[in-house]
């Protein structure tokens, strides 16, 4: 994008601290032809964006040791209760593990499992890098370059 400005002031302001005020007043009438040129990249970017994702989720297969455990204190419990002896709470301990353990296994747990997904989109665009004041002095083109 071109700008064409009549700026001499512009102009006047960069030579200013070199030169004295009369011969300011002398180049500022020299200076023809006065351009500035915006510079911009081109750029493309990834922007990251982040969703909340939620699923159900199932386990396998349930706690078989945790049933067998179970089953056993259970077991145990119940089987020294009706015999009143040791043997029957041994027997109902074993009778107790193995139903628990069975049991165990067939339970499925099922739960919703929240992650937060990060994914990118490319986003082309501009910016701004720095101008170029391009100008006829006493019969030269010049040029500098400036940052507004």
């Amino acid at each position: 994008m071109f700008k064409t400005i009549t700026a001499a002031a512009f102009i006047s302001a960069l030579t200013l601290p070199a030169f004295a005020d009369t011969q300011h007043h002398q180049i500022s009438k020299d200076v023809r032809h006065v351009e500035v040129t915006d510079v911009f990249e081109h750029a493309t970017i990834q922007e990251p964006i982040t969703q909340r994702v939620c699923r159900q989720v199932s386990g396998g297969g349930g706690d078989a040791a945790g049933g067998a455990l179970a089953g056993m204190i259970i077991g145990g419990i119940l089987g020294k209760g009706v015999t009143g002896k040791d043997n029957g709470a041994a027997a109902g301990a074993v009778i107790g593990g193995i139903i628990g353990a069975d049991k165990g296994s067939q339970g499925s747990i099922t739960q919703t499992r929240c992650d937060d997904e990060v994914s990118y989109v490319e986003k082309k665009g501009t910016s701004y890098q720095y101008s170029i004041i391009h100008f006829r002095y006493q019969g030269q083109w010049y040029s500098l370059k400036f940052v507004k």
